[in-house]
């Protein structure tokens, strides 16, 4: 019955819980390059303009007719998995990791060079290059290095880094590895948010008055250092945090900051938030008293969205804004902002999700509330509530439930495999062993290259996991 409500109330809000993956077309057509020999070149120059993989070895794992692991040898077109090009960085890769099991240690690729420029490329276990050719067998099982030279008879070129990404575990068999390694550097902070960008994963945490920020390589959790802010920051920075995929943004003492590194801050403007939600599409996204605010210009100039429902019901803290792509529309994506209430607004149990659909064709879009007052197979109200989009489900986790939510903290993770319309528990998706129910912060993070990180403060745990084995929970 729950569900054939929630269905009519779609149908009468004609909303399409559905979201369309739109790349960020980078500026570095324009951008200047340099060579070894310091000259200027432009991406027109020498660029590696398209990339992709042929057939491939896959030894997938299934089950036998007993229901024991056997290995079925067999191919994986490649060609089918997108690669993406950062022509500001020079790195070429797949967002949507090769299933484990295929054999990237001899593959076969092809690439376009800009007005068919040089490539060469640096073989495994060699020093030296090769010129590229279509029909090499190469290995990727390490990044390897390309370059392209200008094709207008000079010297000039750029390098780039390919890789060729694997997941490292089944898809299905879900297993948190921890990574024998205590971030003391974390250790008391009294709440926790974690973010991506540029290879590095980042926590900003509170403690002693102020926000922290730290930082680590992607495939270094024992890395972890303190970064030194040229602002000193308050509590509201820490779930403000976010990233539009170049640089950190957050809110602190009534101003909206930018940076880059997560040393330096540039204060952008100074509107009356409560939080920043999130980042999608070239646009900021923020909470304020009775509105929700969405800036263009890299929180600049803020103006209000359109809501169809009342402004009251709009959560407060602990927001998050995750994007759906629509798999029958590529002008059309989903939006879901999902958070705590106000405690003046509700005592309940439940988060608050909204959602709006957005539409290229389309000059307006509207916000819709999609709170039912007795459902309980709504997002869970918990302190420090934390929600990472992975595939296309949504994974929630938090501390002590607040409200007439009774959870103890910590005790497990939500899924939601309907944009936040529904959350249950999962069978395989359970706390990693040596997890304490009396931490006093946890941050959940999927960083660039698909790994899930659950970190703790009061012991300084450190956790990952790849994807693989949260695609279908």
């Amino acid at each position: 019955m729950l569900l054939a409500f929630h269905q009519e109330k779609n149908a009468m809000k004609q909303k399409l819980f559905l979201f369309t993956i739109c790349c960020t077309t980078l500026c570095a057509l324009t951008s200047c390059l340099k060579s070894n020999d310091d000259t200027g070149i432009t991406y027109h120059d020498a660029a590696i303009t398209a990339f992709s993989v042929g057939t491939l070895k896959y030894n997938k794992l299934v089950n036998d007719t007993h229901g024991n692991d056997s290995i079925a040898h067999t191919t994986l077109n490649g060609a089918t998995y997108r690669f993406y090009i950062d022509q500001i960085r020079h790195e070429i890769y797949n967002a949507d990791s090769l299933p484990y099991g295929v054999d990237v240690s001899k593959v076969v690729c092809n690439l376009t060079a800009k007005n068919e420029g040089l490539v060469v490329y640096k073989p495994a276990g060699s020093t030296e290059f090769n010129y590229f050719s279509t029909n090499d067998s190469i290995d990727f099982t390490q990044p390897r290095t390309f370059r392209v030279y200008s094709p207008d008879g000079s010297s000039d070129y750029n390098d780039y880094t390919i890789r060729v990404n694997v997941r490292h575990y089944p898809e299905g068999r879900f297993a948190w590895n921890a990574t024998a390694y205590t971030a003391s550097a974390l250790q008391g902070l009294t709440m926790m948010k974690a973010v991506a960008l540029n290879h590095r994963l980042f926590v900003m945490g509170f403690k002693n008055g102020q926000a922290h920020l730290y930082a680590t390589a992607n495939n270094q959790p024992t890395g972890w250092s303190e970064l030194t802010m040229n602002v000193v920051m308050g509590e509201t920075a820490v779930n403000s945090l976010t990233t539009d995929g170049q640089h950190l943004f957050t809110y602190s003492n009534g101003g909206v900051y930018r940076s880059t590194d997560g040393q330096i801050w540039q204060l952008m403007s100074t509107p009356t938030l409560q939080q920043i939600a999130g980042y999608d599409d070239g646009k900021l996204y923020a909470v304020a008293a009775g509105a929700l605010l969405v800036s263009a210009d890299d929180g600049v100039n803020w103006s209000a969205e359109t809501l169809q429902d009342n402004s009251n019901d709009l959560p407060q803290s602990c927001l998050h804004l995750l994007s759906f792509a629509s798999r029958v529309n590529a002008n059309v994506h989903n939006l879901v902002l999902i958070g705590n209430p106000a405690t003046s607004v509700s005592t309940g149990a439940q988060a608050q999700l909204w959602s709006t659909t957005l539409n290229n064709a389309a000059a307006t879009h509207a916000w819709s509330y999609y709170g039912l007052a007795q459902s309980t197979l709504q997002a869970p109200r918990l302190a420090q509530l934390q929600v990472v989009k992975i595939g296309e489900n949504l994974i929630a986790f938090g501390g002590q439930g607040l409200g007439t939510n009774t959870q103890t903290a910590f005790k497990q993770f939500y899924v939601s495999g309907d944009q936040g319309l529904t959350w249950h528990q999962n069978a395989d998706l359970k706390k990693p062993i040596g997890f304490e129910n009396n931490e006093l912060a946890a941050a959940i993070a999927l960083d660039d290259e698909q790994n899930v990180w659950l970190i703790t403060s009061k012991t300084g745990k450190v956790w990952k996991t790849n994807t693989a084995g949260l695609r279908n929970p």
